[in-house]
């Protein structure tokens, strides 16, 4: 192992202003290495010395053996060794990381590192043997001719990290669980036809989808400075909000919701000031409400009970309040996002969002989810250019001459569009375009909130590709009840498939049948292509279905799955209609051969004449046609006739 003190000097050496010299370099330097520039040098190799002890990375010198030669005060202190006994020098650079891991830092990381470096997301291993996840840079130190001569690495200590990512995925898993009870209950809901309806589902929604001991709905009478009972689960409810149950301002934990716009929870009833003992509900325990708001004004109060003390949580009111936000919107949807405040309050949590002004169109505003839609680095890269610009050509002029005016003139407009980034990149998008007001209700801009609707599309197409692939199966199925040529219907499929795949244009079929090539002759040689056997009788290939590209396009696992489907119809067809062959050939064999037997079919006596001596016939004349059934049952042709008639009936 080479000599702590030189490892270090070679690393300081390598990041000082010399690191970038050549030897040649160096040497015509040589004479300006009078006091004083020595004394920089000396300065600045200093202040290297102590960054690299000071730094929070984990930073460590190895020879090129893997033994460990230096290693800073945080290298010591990540992986729990003695820095004052420098424990760690000599130490092998495996004895850091887990056993399961060493494979892969010997044979890939190592090799990479020398080549030129390495830095990504590793598993290291404390001196308890307590494991933790790191950032890990590992690169080689250079002498001056370039030879490497020992491996550095950062280490930086990522598990804090990690662990708040897993946390945040869960806490986002777990949310999006929320939002998902949320809109189904919102949807419901939002179908009743009348208010009164709508009252009745929430309170019957949220007491039996949410296991709650009693729901009731307030609302709000700004004339009475009191919230009255609208709508009860209970019995006694309906009969209190028959009687007018009113609270006032400020009594109760319903009119403190009220007056001050925001949910109180009671988890212990006896614990909270506020609450009001009501004999209808003996058994009330804990209490949360809800203020329903829209725009800041109070519509009423959702007021849910609970029969045990500590049921009702934070998690609680955070779904309610999702919950009783939208139904306010329900309630008050015809005033839906007339203020610009409102758009404001949301504008960080949208998709994408900006803001246009009046005169010109341009941007004024722009949130982190509009310039990643766009392919900006920040906001001030879309500041003052023109909205029309950010759509492809084929959309500039209707957003310009159709959608921009309405959105002016009927105060909003919604629908389907695409947006076009700097790198040529076409989003398809749903695009809600506002027309702002201020206090005193004249227009101050145009607010456009965007959704991102990729996955949608895709899916979108998808979807339409399955469906017209089980149209395409229907298709063939129809095509061989009508029973055509077998020529016409394998001419007929080249033509049919490239409809169903993923690119039509591109795509090109031919069928190869028994000597014979039906439809695109290039696609048997094409390297982009899938095929399938046809096969008839007990297994003999006897041709096969080529499917391919023109162009550099991969094919999905359903094409490939489409393509087997029919080449197994492919092959039914024609073995069916190879067993219908024989089996009418076999039927003619037998009717001649027994038609003197059936009364209908009588053919007329030879003339009184010796007939000529004849072959011994397929099926002998019996004595009597009592003994006629049993004598064809017994004949060869009947014997290969069932034979037949078996294997095309399974």
């Amino acid at each position: 192992m080479q000599d702590n003190k030189e490892i270090k000097a070679q690393l300081e050496d390598l990041f000082s202003d010399l690191a970038g010299l050549s030897i040649s370099q160096k040497d015509a330097l040589a004479p300006l290495k009078r006091p004083v520039e020595h004394r920089q040098i000396k300065r600045q190799q200093a202040v290297f010395q102590t960054l690299v002890e000071n730094a929070p990375d984990a930073i460590s010198i190895n020879d090129m053996e893997g033994y460990q030669t230096y290693g800073n005060r945080a290298c010591y202190n990540s992986f729990g060794y003695d820095y004052e006994r420098q424990e760690m020098n000599g130490l092998p650079l495996t004895s850091l990381w887990p056993q399961d891991d060493i494979p892969a830092l010997t044979k890939q990381l190592l090799p990479q590192a020398m080549a030129g470096g390495w830095r990504g997301e590793v598993r290291q291993k404390r001196k308890n043997g307590a494991t933790f996840d790191a950032y890990l840079t590992i690169f080689p130190v250079l002498d001056s001719s370039g030879e490497p001569i020992s491996i550095a690495t950062i280490t930086r200590d990522i598990s804090k990290r990690k662990t708040l990512e897993h946390e945040r995925d869960a806490m986002c898993e777990h949310r999006v669980l929320q939002i998902q009870l949320v809109a189904g209950l919102a949807q419901e809901i939002a179908a009743a036809p009348t208010l009164d309806g709508l009252y009745q589902r929430v309170v019957t929604l949220v007491k039996e989808r949410l296991g709650y001991y009693h729901v009731q709905i307030f609302h709000h009478i700004p004339e009475l400075s009191a919230v009255v009972l609208v709508k009860s689960y209970a019995h006694t409810g309906e009969e209190m909000g028959s009687a007018g149950h009113r609270l006032p301002y400020g009594k109760g934990i319903v009119g403190t919701a009220a007056i001050t716009g925001k949910p109180i929870l009671a988890p212990d009833v006896s614990q909270n000031s506020y609450w009001m003992h009501h004999p209808n509900f003996p058994n009330t325990q804990g209490e949360l409400a809800v203020p329903m708001k829209l725009r800041n004004r109070v519509l009423g109060v959702l007021d849910v009970l609970s029969d045990t003390a500590g049921t009702l949580t934070r998690e609680d009111e955070i779904v309610l309040l999702d919950l009783a936000s939208r139904v306010a919107s329900i309630i008050g949807s015809n005033h839906l996002l007339e203020e610009a405040d409102v758009l404001r309050q949301f504008a960080q949590a949208s998709e994408g969002i900006g803001w246009l002004a009046l005169e010109d169109n341009t941007i004024t505003y722009a949130n982190s989810a509009l310039c990643n839609i766009l392919g900006a680095a920040q906001p001030e890269d879309l500041i003052g250019k023109s909205i029309i610009s950010c759509y492809p050509e084929y959309l500039q002029e209707r957003v310009q001459n159709e959608i921009l005016p309405t959105a002016m003139r009927e105060g909003q407009w919604t629908g389907e569009l695409a947006l076009l980034s700097t790198e040529s990149i076409i989003t398809p998008i749903v695009q809600s375009i506002f027309l702002a007001h201020d206090e005193i209700g004249s227009p101050l801009h145009l607010v456009t909130v965007v959704t991102d609707i990729t996955a949608q599309k895709r899916a979108e197409i998808l979807l339409d590709k399955q469906s017209q692939q089980i149209d395409c199966m229907n298709d063939i199925s129809r095509k061989i009840e009508e029973r055509p040529p077998l020529f016409e219907f394998l001419q007929w499929l080249t033509n049919r498939i490239p409809s169903v795949m993923q690119y039509p244009d591109a795509c090109v079929v031919a069928i190869e049948f028994e000597g014979r090539i039906y439809g695109v002759g290039s696609a048997i040689k094409s390297a982009r292509q899938i095929a399938e056997e046809i096969h008839i009788g007990s297994g003999e290939v006897a041709g096969r279905v080529h499917v391919s590209y023109t162009q550099e396009c991969d094919f999905i696992d359903e094409e490939k799955a489409l393509l087997g489907n029919v080449a197994r119809r492919v092959s039914d067809y024609v073995e069916n209609r190879r067993l219908s062959k024989q089996a009418q050939t076999t039927l003619e064999e037998v009717k001649v051969s027994h038609k003197l037997y059936l009364p209908a079919q009588w053919v007329e006596r030879a003339p009184a004449q010796k007939p000529p001596e004849a072959p011994t016939p397929l099926i002998t004349t019996p004595p009597n046609r009592s003994g006629l059934k049993a004598h064809l049952q017994s004949s060869r042709i009947y014997t290969a006739l069932r034979a037949m008639w078996r294997r095309m009936t399974t």
